[in-house]
Formats: structure tokens, sequence, C-alpha cells
């Protein structure tokens, strides 16, 4: 049972080291893909098709590179200057005098805005510019609280930011997700913040313990949450994967917000129809632990 002192520790930021190699790999298939739709038809049309017309808004970047159009980056945008964007969508009804916040890098101009409009052949007509409400990321990361009240190990012992082997971590059995809480100093006898290692399994906790005993003596705790494990979240992926294009995925991510391990989904357009063939392609207990976003929504 947890005492309220162990619910009220904090966790640190940053994302789970298991799920950065799946992330990368799941969204760079699918921006893969995107890309390659885009090119061959001149726009993502996500689950909306290039032949319906419907008033959507969202947030995104608009960009315009030397000699081109005024576009909409759609899903995931590079931290770079200028962005980097998987795929494009033309836009009709922009000019720069209306997006609020405008900068120019390498001839390629670009702002971020909250755009509301019709979509119509493969276009987005936007009759409203609004300040940027949300950029199309996900949210951050809340992490499940620390698993265990004792972490025991030697923060001494274990080298200032050394981790359990992350290949380990992957090969556990029923792996579910990996983060660090604030321990608030008692892992070492008060002496100062103690950050302590969680690892979450789906099956046999002591086993799992043990095994990464044999290489991190520093503070760890294991136990089980709610929701999909690794393997679990990559079967999801690969359902998903072969209608990318007609359900319009833009990204897929792991996550453990909320205190649970599923996976986070964003749609180019999200509606109720686009949610439920989605749920129904992964079924009833992998859909229990999926949320789908939509970088645009439908309006009016």
């Amino acid at each position: 049972m947890r005492s309220d002192s162990d619910d009220e520790r904090a966790t640190t930021a940053g994302p789970p080291l298991w799920a950065l190699p799946l992330a990368m790999l799941l969204v760079g298939l699918l921006a893969v893909a995107a890309g390659a739709v885009a090119a061959l038809t001149g726009g993502w049309f996500g689950g909306l098709g290039a032949e319906r017309t419907v008033r959507i808004t969202g947030t995104g970047l608009l960009q315009q590179r030397p000699e081109g159009p005024i576009v909409l980056c759609v899903g995931a945008v590079g931290d770079a200057e200028p962005a980097t964007c998987g795929t494009t969508v033309a836009v009709t009804g922009v000019s720069w005098r209306s997006v609020p916040e405008v900068a120019t890098h390498a001839g390629t101009t670009e702002g971020w805005a909250t755009l509301t409009g019709v979509w119509s052949d493969g276009v987005l007509h936007v009759d409203t510019v609004e300040e940027p409400q949300a950029r199309t990321v996900l949210p951050a990361e809340t992490f499940p609280q620390q698993l265990c009240l004792d972490p025991g190990g030697s923060s001494s012992v274990t080298a200032p930011g050394a981790t359990p082997d992350p290949t380990l971590l992957e090969q556990l059995p029923g792996f579910q997700g990996y983060w660090r809480t604030d321990d608030g100093g008692t892992a070492s006898g008060g002496d100062g913040t103690v950050l302590v290692h969680n690892v979450a399994v789906r099956g046999n906790v002591d086993q799992a313990r043990q095994q990464l005993r044999q290489s991190f003596d520093g503070p760890l705790c294991v136990g089980t949450i709610p929701g999909m494990t690794q393997a679990e979240a990559q079967d999801a992926m690969a359902r998903l994967t072969p209608q990318f294009a007609d359900l319009g995925l833009l990204s897929g991510h792991p996550s453990l917000s909320g205190g649970w391990s599923g996976l986070d989904l964003e749609v180019f357009v999200v509606t109720p129809e686009v949610q439920q063939e989605i749920y129904e392609i992964l079924g009833p207990e992998l859909a229990r632990w999926t949320t789908v976003r939509g970088q645009f929504r439908v309006v009016g």
C-alpha cells in the first residue's frame, strides 16, 4: 500500500529512455510514409479524403520556401532553422501580414498560427488566422509515481547520471517503461536529492529486479503499472501502419502519461469515425490504452 508521502514525490522531466528508440522508429516510419503519399497526391489528406468538403480548425506551422507558395506543415516539425516538415498541405487565404509571429531563416519565412477554414479538394481554404493556441506536439509526459518506498542501492557506488542499461531494459520480459523520480534524499540517508530509477514490467518483478541488479547498483524500484508492454505497443503500430493513409496518421508515441503505459497517436483531422476505425483495428485490449489526438478538428 502506498503512503501519502510517497504520492507527493515529484517526477523528473524528460522522456523515458526506453521510449526514445521506439518513438523515433514510429515517427520516422510514419513521416516517411506520409512524405511518399504527399509526393504522389500533392497533399496529405488524412482521414478526410481529397473529395470531402468540411470546416476544420487547428494549429500548425506555416512556411514559405524561396520562390514557393505558403504551405502548412503537417505532423512533426523538426527543430531547425528553418524548420523541417514531414509533409505539407496547400493553403489559400493566408498572407504573412495576418500571421502573429513571423521569422525568416535562410530565405524561408515561417510562423505558427491557429487556422480555421474549409478543407476542399485537398486544399485548406483559410478564412481565420489567430494566435497559436497549442502547437502540434504531444503533451508533456506526466510520469507515474515512484514504484516503491525503499529503492535501496547506493548512490555513491553508481556514477552520477548512470542509468540501467537500455538494452537490458528492452530485453526484460513484459517491459513497460522506465522513468526517474525525485526521492528527496531518502535513498542516501537524507543527504540530498536522489534520483530513483523506476522500471515497470508486466510479469515477474523479482526476476526483473535481479537481472537489473547484476549491472546497476543505484536506487531502483521495479513494479507493474496498468497498460501496454513495449512489445504490445510495437504490435499496435504494426497493425496501424498499413492503414496510415486512410486514417491520416501522422505520428505514434509510446507514453507513460497518466500513470499507465500506452500509445499516443496523432492524426491530421480527428473525427469519431477515424477514432473508431483505429480502435477496431487495434482490438479492445490495445484500444483501451491508446489515445488519438488531432492536429485539426472538425467545426461547424
